[in-house]
């Protein structure tokens, strides 16, 4: 009999799973926590709210085969389908309710001129970059990077740019910004040097034909039940609450693996989905690189519930303001309009720190910074409040840590050749859609060979 063993129950492990069982006669999903899907999952408060812990929005990949296994037709009747989200930002004291790109005129109108005389004089871009720094040198210069950029970044990493890799932005703010007259940017975008760094004025423009999903009246979490029940449908087997021990293996092949409850499951075809290092370890084996655990990203999540609406209609903004520790406010009443809101508007405020946060204090200061943001207004009332962290933290993506998590990469991968490593821990991919796309198009190939 054959039998796959998937380790890690995110997406990309839900994903890879599933389309194993085309092959497979037993699949087994092992999950350390309790319950599947990672950060897609949802938050419910005393009375029976919801609110995200993590990812918020889903999206067509764009790939037919892929969003038909993703979005069953049967079970998107619960869904809302969105044709484009209303996106804005907070930064230099102003809200943007139109556009998610940062607003470069908030600076003073010399900085502004001076910056953009610079952008425009920037020669062609680059392809290889030596670190964030010299990233958004080459892409924005010396002020926007220092003015807009350095500040809003060192606000989450806790790091200078030119310790950091190229791309990490990605992960919090968007590569361009916004200048000009939506005008003169159209005209702009035309090229590719400046589509590259320019964005679009409102969020309703250079929309493409995919489209965004979100529960009518529901939390995200409902995503990973649709997809618990293609799972169950499928026949796949969930072992949640246990982690590998140990992995056996001979003549190149992982022959089985060990739980740390003693049990042992045959393994034909193993999926790694979770930290490199930690399949290194199960192997028994020494890590190529030696170095102290990471500085980590922790990130606190601020679930209001207030008497009044909200005094802008946005889904989600981002705050780059250094001067606040809000980052993603997620407003859930906005999306999903309910008839009867019954006096309850609810939202979920992301607070990311370099260290255990302090919710309490932390929770304050967000009430405080909604006010100042006018999201809600000063005589708006709290109903309810509930915070949290999430487990584990994020890895800082120093030069110093992505080059010794790719060594580790490196080793794991040529222990059998009968494993596979999927997800985020590759650092090939880092948002939802690429980690499914590339999860696809791995198995699948892995299928037909």
């Amino acid at each position: 009999m054959s039998t796959a063993v998937v380790v890690g129950s995110g997406i990309a492990g839900i994903l890879s799973s599933i389309l194993l069982k085309r092959k497979f006669e037993d699949v087994y999903i092992i999950e350390k926590n309790n319950q599947i899907g990672g950060l897609l999952k949802s938050f419910r408060n005393n009375e029976g709210i919801e609110f995200d812990c993590g990812t918020h929005f889903l999206r067509d990949t764009g790939h037919t085969e892929l969003d038909a296994l993703l979005f069953k037709e049967k079970l998107m009747d619960d869904w809302l389908v969105l044709d484009y989200l209303k996106v804005g930002n907070f930064f230099g004291g102003k809200l943007n309710d139109h556009s998610p790109f940062v607003d470069s005129t908030c600076l003073s109108e010399e900085l502004y001129q001076k910056g953009m005389m610079e952008l425009l004089s920037l020669g062609s871009l680059k392809t290889d970059y030596k670190n964030l720094e010299d990233q958004f040198h080459n892409l924005f210069g010396v002020i926007f990077t220092n003015y807009i950029f350095k500040p809003a970044l060192q606000k989450f990493f806790g790091q200078e740019l030119h310790e950091i890799v190229p791309n990490a932005h990605s992960l919090f703010i968007p590569s361009r910004l916004l200048g000009f007259n939506p005008e003169t940017t159209r005209e702009l975008k035309k090229s590719p040097v400046f589509d590259s760094k320019l964005g679009f004025h409102s969020y309703k423009d250079g929309l493409s034909n995919c489209k965004n999903y979100y529960p009518k009246c529901r939390g995200i979490g409902l995503w990973i039940e649709n997809l618990t029940e293609t799972l169950h449908e499928n026949g796949v087997k969930i072992i949640a609450g246990s982690s590998v021990k140990q992995i056996k293996g001979s003549n190149q092949c992982v022959d089985s693996v060990v739980l740390d409850n003693g049990s042992q499951l045959n393994c034909n075809q193993l999926v790694w989905t979770v930290p490199p290092f930690l399949f290194i370890k199960a192997c028994g084996l020494m890590s190529p690189i030696q170095f102290s655990p990471p500085a980590r990203l922790f990130s606190g999540l601020h679930h209001f519930v207030f008497d009044k609406p909200f005094l802008t209609d946005l889904y989600y903004l981002s705050c780059y303001d250094p001067d606040f520790i809000s980052f993603r406010v997620t407003l859930y009443p906005n999306v999903q309009q309910p008839k009867k809101s019954q006096g309850k508007y609810h939202l979920t405020v992301e607070v990311l720190s370099q260290g255990v946060p302090d919710l309490k204090r932390d929770s304050q200061t967000v009430f405080y910074e909604l006010q100042k943001m006018k999201i809600i207004t000063n005589t708006s009332k709290v109903l309810a409040r509930d915070s949290e962290v999430v487990s584990g933290g994020f890895p800082i993506p120093t030069q110093k840590f992505v080059k010794g998590s790719q060594a580790q990469l490196e080793l794991a991968k040529k222990q059998f050749n009968n494993s596979l490593f999927l997800g985020k821990n590759t650092g090939n991919s880092w948002f939802l859609n690429e980690v499914l796309v590339d999860t696809y198009h791995s198995i699948t190939e892995l299928l037909g060979a």
